[in-house]
């Protein structure tokens, strides 16, 4: 594979950025379960932030070498500026990612949870971090290659499954969100199941933006920092039950364009999206 000359840009290599990622994370997380009883001692934590930032690493990678038919500075912006996303985006991501907790508590099924511990403490700032760390790569790269070459729905579940498939080294590392989940458990089945019916969501903030990948950004960290702070424990089949009426409502809006591939203009900036769903 060549590299492309000064001033040019290719096509995304989506399939190339997925098992780079998962060649990356895989073995620094595989040591990372190794070396320690639990992430937050030294080694551990280092290749645990190593490997957590392989979406990333791997999608600047690519940019950089011009496999993203746009300039890096167009990337970046799309990914990681606020101010390419309007208010009342801001105002649909929050409501996104707050509602499903929300319900579940209101529904009596979340358990209260301290999070003073300060192993607690620090995967609420990983979880808050995540999106910056993940989205530019899922989201940003690998969504927005693989729908010019299949349909919007279908190139979020190849996005799903890698990245449920990227976190499972996570559930051998000691005091990590996903070990205390177990390995092959109902939590276990639940966990990939949520990702796989929130990675449509994902794809339809995406799209319905312009492709504004600071929307993903937000909407994953706050995800995260609204599931550490509202837990579910015990209810995970109702909030999974919650996306997939979510993500079934969000396809049945937006069927025009999401059973079909769609080819986001990169070199046009992004204007803060094309309107409501489906349009």
């Amino acid at each position: 594979m060549g590299i492309p000359s000064r001033g040019r840009e290719r096509a995304h290599a989506p399939w190339l950025f997925l098992a780079l990622t998962l060649a990356w994370t895989w073995p620094l997380w595989g040591l990372a379960g190794l070396v320690a009883d639990d992430w937050l001692t030294g080694p551990s934590l280092v290749l645990f932030a190593l490997g957590g930032l392989g979406p990333l690493l791997v999608a600047a990678a690519l940019v950089a070498l011009g496999y993203a038919g746009q300039s890096p500075a167009a990337f970046w912006r799309r990914a990681l500026d606020p101010r390419v996303l309007p208010a009342r985006w801001w105002v649909v991501v929050l409501g996104l990612a707050l509602l499903p907790p929300l319900l579940v508590r209101m529904a009596g099924r979340g358990a209260d949870e301290a999070l003073l511990a300060p192993g607690a403490v620090a995967f609420l700032v990983v979880g808050a971090l995540a999106g910056a760390a993940e989205e530019p790569g899922w989201r940003g790269y690998a969504q927005h290659g693989l729908q010019e070459r299949m349909s919007v729905l279908s190139a979020s579940l190849v996005v799903g499954v890698a990245w449920a498939g990227w976190h499972l080294p996570l559930f051998w590392i000691e005091g990590t969100y996903q070990h205390g989940l177990g390995v092959l458990t109902p939590a276990f089945v639940s966990f990939h199941l949520a990702i796989l019916v929130g990675t449509v969501i994902y794809a339809w903030l995406y799209n319905a933006t312009g492709g504004a990948t600071v929307a993903a950004v937000a909407y994953h960290g706050l995800g995260n920092l609204a599931n550490e702070l509202l837990p579910a424990d015990g209810a995970e089949h109702l909030a999974v039950g919650l996306q997939a009426v979510l993500a079934l409502a969000l396809v049945t809006a937006a069927w025009r364009w999401i059973l079909a591939p769609r080819r986001l203009d990169a070199a046009r900036p992004v204007d803060g999206g094309t309107g409501p769903p489906g349009a």
